[in-house]
């Protein structure tokens, strides 16, 4: 270094020493210089852990469209995958499903079956356990002898023979069958094995050597909710993230059913529908390449009426194709035209109207449900309406507690019972102006309130979606609405949660 840039450089460090904000500047920079150089050797590490975490996220997204439910709290095992047992376990699990076959149980009673020895010995023959109990289901001195309770075909033919003795189990979810005769001190236990017993039922069922492809697809379509529902292969697309369970069977039913199929429509927003189902995860469109042909509609007609035949068990709400519709509230009158003789568009608009698409829409998770007494799935009790008040609310409006919803729509707007059963009580209710009450199933009742007229009586039976009154301001009200409540064994519950369960939230 020359001395005159020696002699600059001390005058430079010495202003530096004097000047603070000089001196803070340069810490500034030096930092900033070394976080750069750290970007440029870290940047790619982390970059790449980003995307390989967001590559994971969307390939469970894709693979676990129809996975169970887990309850919260003790658990006793952790949940199997059916692909993960061994040979023994799959073996001792085919055990159990040939013995509720033999006995009647189907198919249900399989899974309820083998879901509970998941739980119980995760399908191990244990010559030990709580106390005196042992074998597959872990039964106790009071069900028969060890050699009879270490008999895998035994044990299990003592499991059935409680379960077929149950009231209503084929009616009840897997964890509460189950429940019902272990008695166990996790009730919600077994609920976590649900889907795992049902991809072995299933596989069963198809009859596919153990480790091939065939029972890998197998045991990927097998999905939590009634046995009797339509079970197809995954399909890979990432179009299955975010759908309802129903939605989840309608897109791979189709898909497995017509190969050619490549473009569905799924969750996304559609302002201009009239409900949400797309947006909730409750509606799938096929759409229908050279729709205009004869052989795309000759396609279009074919998966319209493929789903309308098997509505129960996909859990079909309703279908539209080509400027119809087909709804199961209305399944009498059939296909019904739209614009004439029914509302929906019918325009020149080929999607609106639907003619490049099948629109199919579902309850949720009601496929090969029970039917309630009276027949029927569950539905909405109005079609349109504005939700302004929600269970549990207090203000001076109200002398207690509100104990519904209100759905607020125009005077004279239909009232459609929720489900089927028979009505207890129709006439003047006080504060609740004209009332209507309906038993149904199961200890559930139904109160329709502030209507403008009943179109019902006492003693009489309704079915899902009948009209029975329309929307008025009687009672103590602020405007028409129609407050709805749901009460269980006579204690109201939030109408909300429990039709959200069903698959129709408000």
């Amino acid at each position: 270094m020359d001395p005159t840039t020696a002699k600059m450089a001390v005058q430079i460090a010495a202003t530096l020493g004097r000047n603070r904000g000089l001196r803070y500047l340069l810490i500034g920079l030096v930092v900033l210089a070394l976080a750069a150089n750290a970007a440029l050797v870290f940047g790619p590490w982390i970059l790449a852990t980003q995307m390989s975490a967001a590559l994971r996220g969307q390939q469970q997204a894709l693979t676990d469209g129809g996975s169970c439910t887990t309850p919260t709290g003790p658990a006793g095992t952790e949940a199997a995958s059916a692909g993960s047992l061994s040979a023994a376990q799959v073996g001792y699990a085919r055990t159990i499903w040939q013995v509720g076959e033999q006995l009647g149980a189907g198919d249900r009673g399989g899974v309820v079956g083998i879901a509970t020895a998941l739980q119980e010995s995760t399908l191990r023959n244990l010559s030990y356990g709580d106390r005196d109990s042992v074998g597959l289901f872990q039964q106790r001195a009071g069900w028969g002898s060890v050699e009879t309770r270490m008999n895998p075909r035994a044990s299990a033919r003592l499991f059935y023979s409680a379960l077929l003795k149950v009231p209503g189990w084929k009616d009840m979810s897997v964890t509460r069958a189950a429940q019902a005769v272990q008695r166990s001190a996790f009730p919600d236990a077994y609920a976590k094995h649900e889907k795992a017993a049902t991809g072995l039922v299933v596989l069963f069922r198809s009859k596919a050597p153990r480790g091939t492809t065939a029972a890998a697809a197998a045991m990927g379509s097998a999905m939590c909710g009634n046995a009797d529902a339509a079970q197809c292969p995954t399909t890979g697309m990432g179009i299955e993230a975010g759908l309802t369970p129903d939605a989840l069977r309608v897109l791979r039913c189709l898909k497995h059913r017509w190969p050619q199929l490549t473009s569905f429509g799924g969750v996304g927003n559609r302002p201009s529908n009239v409900d949400r189902d797309h947006q909730e995860g409750r509606a799938v469109d096929a759409m229908v390449a050279d729709y205009q042909t004869p052989a795309g509609k000759q396609l279009g007609n074919a998966i319209a009426s493929w789903v309308v035949a098997n509505q129960s068990r996909l859990g079909v709400r309703y279908v539209i194709w080509n400027a119809r519709i087909w709804n199961v509230q209305r399944a009498s009158e059939g296909w019904r035209t739209c614009g004439s003789q029914a509302s929906c568009y019918a325009g020149a608009d080929d999607s609106a109207a639907h003619r490049d698409h099948v629109h199919i829409s579902v309850f949720g998770d009601q496929a090969a449900a029970p039917l309630p007494a009276g027949g029927g799935p569950v539905v909405r009790p109005l079609d349109r309406y504005l939700l302004t008040a929600r269970f549990g609310q207090c203000s001076s409006r109200w002398a207690n507690c509100h104990t519904g919803l209100d759905f607020a729509a125009g005077v004279g707007v239909p009232i459609r019972a929720i489900m089927g059963g028979r009505v207890t009580w129709t006439t003047w209710g006080g504060a609740y102006g004209n009332l209507t009450k309906i038993q149904h199933a199961n200890g559930v009742q139904s109160w329709y309130a502030h209507q403008s007229s009943r179109r019902v009586g006492v003693g009489d039976t309704v079915e899902s979606g009948q009209v029975i009154g329309t929307v008025g301001a009687t009672g103590n009200v602020t405007g028409p609405h129609l407050h709805f409540e749901v009460r269980l064994n006579g204690a109201p519950v939030d109408p909300d949660r429990w039709l959200s369960a069903r698959g129709v939230a408000p």
